[in-house]
Parts: structure tokens; sequence; C-alpha cells
């Protein structure tokens, strides 16, 4: 835990103050999201460490009965943490505490100790935007190239980093998602092969019938979905990247709708894409989220 230097003065107020809301700030963040891709319990004795991890486990190849079995070990990539430390002294004199007139001082110490707390969530959304207010410098990913890269990684000609539509609409986020989902749906493993979600379907489709046919799907009626182009592929000419509602499915094969009750679309010629299923967030009580300022507008509809 960060170990707070204070005067004997103040060993009894500001430090308790800070240390308990530190603390507090800590535990909430272990529990929340940012705790499921980032571990905040690793402890650091040195002033680096040794880091290392195992790639895809080698696929199956074709055996011959009597040859030797095709032999390959899993490739493995080390990396070095260094350890960095981080300090902040405030300089106070014994007038402020004579003058603190709205008793504001031990709030500024919660304020110095929630600062503390989440400076984890700091680093992260650095790390992925580039920044260095945190770090003296944005680090590499473990194999040594670049964290965000518009070259090719893992297998992807454009790389990891991607660049955002103009605007904060909700279409343009939308858009935005299913453009990353759409990448991430180039990225192969350490053995060439796909690593493809189930969450994101690749589909064909025939004029004919205007049915569409996506693998194992499990959409029922009235499932809202999104669809998206195959780099490479063309959507078939009636449909355009966006939302739709899935109506008659049966076995593999479905047909869309652009509304509600609005009929299937209409397809006059062939070609394929991704579809991708939309759920709904619901908000319940005791849900949190949160914008940044200036983020959220309110309009009397």
């Amino acid at each position: 835990m960060t170990t707070v230097l204070a005067s004997n003065v103040l060993a009894n107020g500001l430090r308790t103050e800070f240390a308990d809301t530190y603390i507090k700030t800590r535990q909430t963040l272990a529990n929340s999201r940012l705790g499921q891709v980032m571990d905040l319990n690793v402890g650091a004795t040195n002033r680096q460490h040794e880091f290392a991890y195992f790639e895809s486990a080698p696929h199956m190849e074709y055996w011959q009965r009597g040859d030797t079995v095709p032999t390959k070990a899993f490739d493995s990539v080390q990396w070095t943490v260094p350890v960095y430390e981080f300090a902040r002294r405030i300089p106070w004199s014994k007038f402020d505490r004579k003058d603190d007139q709205t008793q504001s001082l031990m709030d500024a110490a919660r304020q110095a100790g929630a600062s503390a707390g989440l400076l984890p969530e700091r680093i992260f959304f650095n790390l992925i935007t580039g920044n260095t207010d945190t770090l003296p410098a944005v680090p590499n990913a473990p194999d040594g190239a670049a964290m965000f890269s518009s070259a090719t990684r893992f297998g992807a000609a454009s790389g990891n980093l991607l660049t955002a539509t103009a605007g904060n609409t909700a279409a343009t986020i939308l858009a935005d998602y299913y453009a990353a989902m759409e990448q991430f749906r180039l990225f192969q493993d350490g053995e060439g092969q796909p690593l493809l979600g189930e969450d994101v379907l690749a589909f064909t489709c025939e004029a004919t019938g205007n049915l569409l046919t996506a693998k194992n799907h499990s959409y029922v009626d009235d499932d809202e979905v999104f669809i998206f182009e195959i780099p490479g592929e063309t959507l078939p000419t009636g449909l355009a990247r966006g939302l739709y509602f899935v109506i008659t499915p049966s076995g593999d094969d479905f047909t869309v709708e652009s509304t509600l009750g609005g009929g299937a679309v209409s397809i006059s010629a062939d070609g394929a894409g991704y579809i991708a299923k939309v759920v709904k967030k619901t908000l319940d009580e005791g849900d949190a989220f949160t914008f940044e300022i200036g983020d959220l507008d309110i309009y009397e509809d």
C-alpha cells in the first residue's frame, strides 16, 4: 500500500483520511471491469520483472500411420517489465490549518487518496490512448512491436490501430464499434488460424428467395442484428451496413427486414457479409454508468 508521510500534527487526521479513501478506491477498482483486463494484484519486489506466456498450441497435422508423428513445441514470448514508483509531496503551512474556515483540508486529503487509488485506471487509459501522462513512455507489446500499430499485426494488414469516425452520434459510435469487430475478425493466432468469436457470423446470400445463410446461427424472429462487410467481399445488393431484424429463421437460413413488420428486404444480387446479434442492456436499479463532462446532452422531445 502507498506510504503516507505527514507531520505528527496530521498523523491522526489527514493520513487516516488519505489512507482510508485510497483503500476503498482500490477495492472498488478490483471489483470493477478494469479488474477483468488488468491484474491489479501483481507484487513488485525488484526494479524490473521478467514475464512470459505461451503462444497458441500447435494445430493438428496430417499423419500417415507408420511415419514419425509430427512434433512441434509450444512457442513462447518473454518480456521485461520495469517497476515504476509514484509519489507526490504536498507542502503545507501551519497557517493553512488555522485558516481552514471551510473545513476543506480533510476533503483535500480524501481527494488525494482517491487520486492515488485511481492511478491504475489512469495508467490503463493512457495505454489505450497512447498518452504519457502517468508513464515515462508508452511501452511496447510483449513481442517488441508497438502496442498499437496500423502495420500488420496478428495477421491483419491494418493492425490494431483504427481511426474513429468523426462525430459522437449513436450511429457513428455503432459504426466504429462494428468496424473494430470487423477488424478483429481478421486476426490470427500464432499458427495462422483465425481468432473468430461466436458473436459474429459470416453469411452468404443468394438473390433467389432473399435468403441469408449463416451456419449454426441461433437467431429467432425479431432478433435485432447488425450487418457489415467482409473485407474483399460485397454485401448482397439490397443490403447495406446497418441494423436489421431477423424473420422466418429456418435451419441455417433466414431473411431480414429493415423495420419490424416491414417485410423481407428484397435482394437483387448475391453477396456475403458479417452479421452480429445486437444485445441491448436494460438499466436496473443500482447500475452505474458515467459520462465525461460535456458528453451528455438531454433534450425535451
